[in-house]
């Protein structure tokens, strides 16, 4: 049948070319386009074995790291926990011992399987991760031009997750190292520094970017040529637990309307100051 119907429409195609002899030539090019008298012929690819084989494995590369990213995030609550036994243990056994009778152990025991259902569904950090929105601005016009010397201003965008993958808040300490990368030449240590705790919680955002934690540095380097891009490393310490996640991302230099514009004053260092 599709053959059938390119051959109809070639047809009226040169019908129409004798009817207006004046569009012959651009008729002519669409009847060879058409495949001429002979019609179009239409080409079905028949399912093989190795596209099984693909849609199995994409299903089993994200079985993958949605375990992984669980497992992640048991190791959190497993550490979590395991810091706050102790102390919750003792306070079990305070109030059991000055019940004085008014819970049977029936009831006590409900209480504590209670605890653990919530436990378990409580939400622990698995993973953090810095977003591809994150950028770069030169703010000395100097350093555009090729400077020995540069200065700009670096925007993370921070995503930390649990084991389904979902946005969760952290509080605890972020450490931040940056290098900044000039073609031809040597990377140049730009940024090394500690985000505390209540500068991180101001940093939370949530907008038309998603929920994140948006960190914004000054960073300073030395080096002849325009920069190109920022080596990120950060690692967020997680107090309640001891756990340490991880991250890294180059950070590309993006234009910036005016070169002369200093840094934030907002940034986390100055809020950081007031965590030590």
């Amino acid at each position: 049948m599709f053959e059938r119907r390119s051959t109809n429409l070639a047809a009226v195609v040169r019908l129409a070319a004798l009817r207006a002899p004046t569009v012959a030539p651009t008729v002519a090019l669409l009847v060879a386009l058409l495949g001429g008298t002979t019609g179009c012929r239409g080409r079905v690819l028949a399912p093989n074995a190795n596209d099984g084989l693909r849609a199995e494995l994409v299903e089993r590369t994200s079985e993958r790291d949605a375990a992984r990213a669980r497992v992640s995030e048991l190791e959190s609550e497993v550490a979590g926990l395991t810091a706050r036994l102790s102390a919750k243990d003792a306070a079990r056994t305070a109030a059991e011992q000055g019940n004085g009778g008014g819970q049977t152990a029936a009831q006590l025991a409900e209480i504590a399987s209670l605890r653990a259902e919530a436990a378990a569904a409580t939400p622990a950090l698995a993973s953090i991760a810095i977003s591809s929105l994150s950028n770069a601005k030169v703010t000395s016009a100097a350093v555009a031009t090729g400077s020995a010397a540069g200065e700009g201003l670096l925007t993370l965008i921070v995503v930390p997750s649990d084991g389904l993958g979902r946005f969760i808040q952290i509080a605890g300490w972020l450490d931040l190292s940056a290098t900044v990368l000039v073609p031809g030449a040597a990377p140049a240590p730009a940024l090394a520094t500690r985000v505390g705790p209540n500068a991180l919680r101001s940093c939370y955002r949530s907008g038309f970017l998603g929920t994140h934690y948006t960190v914004e540095q000054p960073i300073r380097w030395t080096g002849d040529g325009a920069p190109r891009a920022v080596s990120v490393a950060i690692e967020f310490v997680d107090p309640a637990t001891g756990r340490r996640f991880p991250a890294t991302a180059t950070v590309p230099f993006v234009p910036t309307t005016s070169q002369n514009r200093a840094p934030t004053q907002n940034h986390a260092p100055d809020s950081a100051a007031r965590d030590q």
